[in-house]
């Protein structure tokens, strides 16, 4: 009986093998779950929870479905009338995204009549004080013993609105003894949360009697050329130089010029030009879109 084991095996194995491939090539009406995008959503909302996949009915060929299953395929559905708070938005005006090539497929549509449940919340801006932060009592002690002081002593939040309308400061990283042994550092911000964003990444803290200060200039236009424009058409720029020439400077005086081609990401790296006497600390945003 066991000299008969290996020849059976290798028959289920076989009729396995073809039975696979019967049903790969076989039509079949299928449901897959399709990954959901929505575009054109209003810029002055956020998204604070969205369905991420919805049931779609296809039908066609086990391989096809499969191919489907295994690729990057997605619904591209409108939000362009969405509210803030919870609102619904109908799936039935979509579009399918990133199909791939030669697939042999029939879309039928969402296995599901429900509308999708997305949560919002308005965007705002708000300003507030940039206060700091101690890594223990002996970092604070020497800190205010040395006069150090904060350059910019405000700073400007973009977020949800849930998300800031109580907060009156932002802390500083940590800082430490060994950070105030030099004169001037920079030092990043803790944002509250991830979709929260500012107009600086850091801030500059230095003793008083420094040569060197450090400005920030906002709303420097990204320059246009070839009828190109991007999109912010803006840009937040923190510099570093002597007093005198910081007094002198005038955002009419910086040209802020995107790259020629865009990276991977679709993004156009900028590339800024100041006088010789004044350092670039930090740009917001360090990357534009080409408006379409």
């Amino acid at each position: 009986m066991l000299n008969n084991l290996g020849p059976k095996l290798l028959s289920l194995i076989i009729a396995g093998v073809i039975w696979f491939q019967l049903a790969l090539m076989a039509e079949h009406h299928s449901v897959v779950k399709l990954k959901v995008e929505l575009t054109n959503k209003p810029e002055t909302l956020t998204l604070e929870q969205q369905i991420r996949q919805i049931p779609f009915n296809v039908h066609g060929r086990g391989l096809d479905i499969v191919k489907l299953m295994l690729s990057d395929t997605s619904v591209e559905i409108d939000a362009s009338d969405i509210k803030a708070g919870t609102d619904l938005i109908s799936i039935q005006n979509y579009q399918i995204k990133n199909r791939p090539e030669n697939l042999n497929l029939e879309f039928l549509g969402p296995a599901t009549t429900k509308d999708i449940s997305v949560s919002t919340d308005v965007l705002i801006q708000k300003q507030m004080r940039i206060e700091p932060n101690f890594a223990d009592q002996n970092s604070r002690n020497l800190f205010d013993s040395k006069r150090f002081y904060l350059t910019p002593e405000r700073v400007t939040l973009s977020g949800p609105k849930s998300k800031l309308q109580a907060m009156e400061s932002i802390r500083t990283q940590k800082i430490t003894l060994g950070m105030l042994r030099q004169s001037n550092f920079n030092l990043g911000l803790l944002l509250p949360a991830k979709d929260v964003s500012t107009n600086i990444s850091q801030v500059n803290i230095a003793v008083a009697n420094v040569v060197s200060m450090t400005r920030v200039l906002e709303n420097i236009p990204v320059q246009t050329d070839g009828g190109r424009s991007f999109f912010p058409s803006t840009v937040t720029l923190k510099v570093e130089g002597k007093p005198s020439a910081l007094a002198e400077l005038k955002v009419s005086g910086i040209r802020v010029i995107p790259a020629e081609t865009p990276d991977d990401e679709g993004l156009y790296p900028l590339e800024v030009i100041l006088p010789e006497d004044v350092v670039q600390l930090a740009i917001t945003p360090v990357k534009v879109r080409l408006r379409q």
